[in-house]
């Protein structure tokens, strides 16, 4: 869904003188200290959808300008700064709305008496390389239902009879050594609410659920949000990062963006003041966004990711201790802090061969192997043999969803 200058309304539309350039509307307006653009949404957006800003502006001399969308004067989200001049640019910003009540976008400048902006256009919209389809994931992973989940949206349940059975009929391990559940009676088992585990997933690590699988596992404790491929190993100790503060303010502190500090809150109510007046802006940096990892993927030991969303492509290895600061390549091995490309598992045309092979969609038995130490230009020619003469079909498992341990 787009939001274009068109369906945008102009607030104090009086305001706005409105010139033609090449066809092309121009709005301009006079902006005094303290003052916004304003531009409420035509539509409705969405908390766990993500959107591209598009803005062609210019203003009479050089400045700073600030955006924001906003519920009212208090309530509002940072989406970014840029510095603008007397030539249009078209500024570009992805941003994920962190509540659902924003009604306008604002715009605003620094030292702003006596400048003028100068708008050609203006468009928000949904794009699919930020919010990928449900069947994107499914081409990709082959699982069910599997979506993106933004957050740490979860359902907590304790560990009962009735979990038991539900993990034990649908074939989902907490070890990888023993048939039984090493969850003990009344621990809490936390389930991320998009989660979609499929038979033969293990979880030796934590208390954590997450996307899983068939036939990979996990000894780490991973987010709730995080999405695992099939085959894959990921050892204990692997995390993500905690917030990434803002840098360009005054302070790193919380202070400038946490709303809900129980230490600042006492501090203003000592002081006969509420903390819910004070000044916030929302963090602009992206934190707590899922952890991606795709098919035939080895983690190594104590492997940070960081907390902006990461995406580990299939056949890659992360080498112990790695923090990953940067997507990794399909078939990279990466290493070091930060994260980068020390080899590739395999020439290019392989690596090529294998991602249009997608071996991972079939279960075990399924590729008759004669030997797991296939060289493996043989096992590509085998499996495609088996494709040829159709006998593959891809492997449709038995999975649970979150809303089955409620």
């Amino acid at each position: 869904m787009n939001y274009g200058f068109n369906s945008l309304v102009l607030f104090n539309k009086s305001a706005f003188k409105q010139t033609k350039e090449q066809s092309i509307s121009i709005f301009t307006r006079l902006i005094n200290d303290g003052n916004y653009l304003v531009f409420p949404f035509g539509n409705k957006i969405q908390i766990n959808k993500k959107y591209r800003l598009q803005i062609m502006i210019k203003s009479n001399k050089s400045t700073t300008s600030w955006l924001y969308i906003r519920q009212n004067h208090q309530n509002k989200q940072f989406l970014g700064k840029v510095q603008i001049s007397d030539v249009f640019k078209t500024i570009t910003i992805d941003f994920q709305p962190n509540k659902l009540s924003y009604k306008d976008l604002a715009i605003t400048v620094e030292n702003n008496s006596g400048i003028s902006l100068f708008i050609k256009n203006i468009l928000i919209f949904e794009d699919s390389e930020l919010n990928p389809t449900n069947n994107d994931l499914k081409d990709e992973f082959f699982q069910k239902k599997v979506s993106y989940q933004s957050d740490n949206s979860s359902i907590k349940v304790p560990f009962d009879s009735k979990v038991k059975k539900l993990l034990n009929s649908n074939n989902i391990f907490s070890s990888l050594r023993h048939k039984e559940q090493r969850f003990k009676d009344g621990e809490t088992i936390v389930i991320g609410k998009k989660a979609v585990i499929e038979e033969f997933a293990s979880f030796e690590g934590g208390s954590n659920l997450f996307t899983m699988g068939a036939f990979s596992y996990s000894r780490s404790n991973l987010p709730v949000n995080t999405i695992v491929g099939r085959y894959s190993s990921i050892a204990p100790g692997a995390t993500r990062m905690g917030t990434s503060h803002p840098i360009e303010r005054f302070t790193t502190s919380n202070l400038t963006y946490e709303t809900t500090s129980s230490a600042f809150s006492k501090y203003f109510n000592d002081n006969d003041q509420s903390f819910e007046n004070f000044p916030t802006v929302p963090n602009s940096h992206k934190n707590f966004q899922p952890i991606v990892i795709g098919n035939d993927v080895w983690i190594g030991q104590d492997v940070t990711f960081s907390g902006n969303g990461i995406k580990i492509g299939n056949g890659a290895i992360v080498a112990s201790k790695a923090v990953v600061t940067k997507d990794v390549p399909p078939y990279a091995v990466v290493g070091g802090i930060p994260a980068k490309v020390i080899k590739y598992r395999f020439p290019d045309d392989i690596i090529r061969k294998l991602e249009e092979l997608k071996w991972w969609q079939y279960d075990p038995i399924q590729l008759q192997l004669s030997s797991t130490d296939l060289p493996i230009e043989d096992f590509i020619k085998h499996v495609n043999k088996l494709k040829q003469n159709d006998s593959l079909r891809v492997y449709e498992p038995n999975y649970v969803t979150a809303d089955l341990f409620l």
